[in-house]
């Protein structure tokens, strides 16, 4: 790996190998494991194959989400026997890629994978000044001044957000219990395809993970759980910045997903953070709620693949992978 990626990748890698063994949603025919690639009884790369479970159309399914991998920079040729293996794993679910560049993503499609729409991107500025002059665009002097410019039109969009009823409160979570599996199991039915969030998986990705969520959030109406937000604050060049790792409304309704932003989007202004970000896939809610909680600079990132071993299973995938709800958790962008 060290001749791969980044030092710093290779760290955090290394930090979370153990953590990534136990996977709650491991079994006997779908285990974490470790695929690796020689050439005459040499190594030369390998992938982690992280076992997961996908939801789709309400249906509970053993996927695989191949992470981590790397070839050694003389071998590239390697990493096709590494996609073709991902595809006949033997699990009997699917295996979810997310692939570096537009040439492995077109590897994928051609072995058979469905790509999902692109993923969007959403940033929302709070100390444009602070950016600016870190950046060296802007006197020094004049960053300050500009923020506090800046407010007034985040007080203004501030204005388009859900406000809470009196039934609705927002609290902070630090386990992640039973009631989450309730309220899973109640959502389910009506997932078309998103990895299950199980309190299992929750409590693992969210609590247990070398690199913790910075905090978790709860929506709750009339007492009875409604969503969760987790969220992080880490430094960048430009000053701290916050990142929604992961959302979930078990309604599913803009409003729902419109309050949890809100409540990540006021912890955001607390830590002084120059710019919050959420990144999300194929959801129209988030989109709506996204957009009235002034997260409005945008882009399209990489799409997904689905592929499936089972091949009537697999046709269905596009219609499927144009539905998939995708978090920045679910995915090992923050390991």
């Amino acid at each position: 790996m060290s001749e791969t990626f980044s030092q710093e990748a290779v760290e955090r890698k290394r930090r979370a190998w153990d953590w990534l063994f136990k996977a709650p949603f491991r079994t006997e025919t779908n285990p974490a494991r470790v695929l690796t690639i020689e050439r005459a009884g040499r190594l030369v790369g390998g992938v982690f194959l992280l076992p997961t479970e996908v939801t789709l159309d309400g249906v509970p399914t053993p996927a695989v989400l191949p992470i981590g991998n790397n070839i050694r920079p003389n071998d590239r040729g390697a990493g096709m026997v590494t996609l073709k293996t991902c595809f006949n794993l033997g699990h009997g679910g699917i295996t979810v890629g997310l692939a570096s560049s537009d040439r492995l993503s077109a590897v994928w499609v051609r072995l058979g994978a469905a790509e999902s729409p692109p993923r969007t991107l959403c940033r929302k500025l709070y100390r444009p000044g602070s950016i600016l002059a870190l950046r060296g665009r802007l006197p020094r002097m004049l960053g300050g001044p500009l923020d506090a410019v800046f407010r007034l039109p985040l007080a203004i969009i501030g204005i388009m957000r859900p406000s809470q009823r009196k039934t609705e409160r927002i609290v902070p979570i630090e386990t992640f219990g039973p009631e989450f599996d309730t309220a899973w199991e109640a959502a389910r039915p009506s997932v078309k395809c998103a990895i299950s969030r199980t309190s299992a998986h929750l409590q693992w990705r969210h609590i247990e993970s070398p690199f913790p969520a910075g905090r978790c959030l709860a929506l709750y109406r009339d007492r009875k759980l409604a969503g969760y937000v987790a969220i992080t604050i880490a430094p960048t060049g430009s000053g701290p910045a916050g990142r929604v790792t992961d959302i979930f409304a078990y309604t599913g309704t803009a409003r729902d997903y419109g309050l949890l932003l809100a409540a990540a989007d006021a912890e955001f202004m607390r830590a002084r953070c120059t710019y919050g970000e959420i990144a999300y896939g194929c959801s129209k809610a988030i989109d709506t709620a996204a957009w009235r909680a002034g997260f409005f600079s945008r882009k399209q990132t990489r799409p997904l693949n689905l592929g499936h071993e089972n091949p009537d299973a697999r046709a269905d995938l596009p219609r499927l992978a144009a539905d998939m709800h995708f978090c920045r958790a679910d995915h090992d962008e923050d390991y």
